[in-house]
């Protein structure tokens, strides 16, 4: 019976080694990804350039909610979404949200799409998409 107990004790002392293996890997493994840094997607522009946007961005919805109040359309709701190409560039989708737009149907939407289209974002490479959410 001693030589059983022996086997199940080598046994059960290999498997702590074991476990203890893998800990220790999984925990060199966690400090190397804590201790190296990582490259997020869209961190090629640097922190100034990205405020500098904010900035314009802002700028470009006080413009575009005075010329909404110009027409009516106090306290419209608006979202700014941007998407950045690879060479720079970029893309905006403005959504607005208003109920006497959306009340007024799409003719209405139509006509203020046309009233709003002349304001640019003060920068070169960037297009500007409307949207009227319900």
């Amino acid at each position: 019976m001693r030589y059983q107990e022996q086997g199940q004790y080598e046994a059960a002392r290999g498997l702590e080694k074991k476990v203890e293996m893998v800990l220790l890997t999984m925990l060199f493994i966690f400090l190397l990804l804590a201790l190296i840094p990582m490259k997020v997607s869209g961190s090629s522009i640097d922190a100034t350039e990205e405020e500098a946007y904010h900035g314009l961005e802002r700028c470009f919805l006080d413009v575009l909610d005075m010329r909404l109040r110009e027409y009516g359309y106090t306290d419209s709701g608006l979202t700014l979404n941007s998407i950045i190409y690879v060479d720079g560039s970029r893309c905006y989708y403005v959504k607005i949200h208003h109920a006497r737009i959306t009340d007024a149907g799409a003719g209405a939407w139509e006509e203020l799409k046309l009233q709003i289209a002349d304001i640019p974002f003060p920068i070169e490479n960037c297009s500007v998409t409307y949207e009227i959410i319900p």
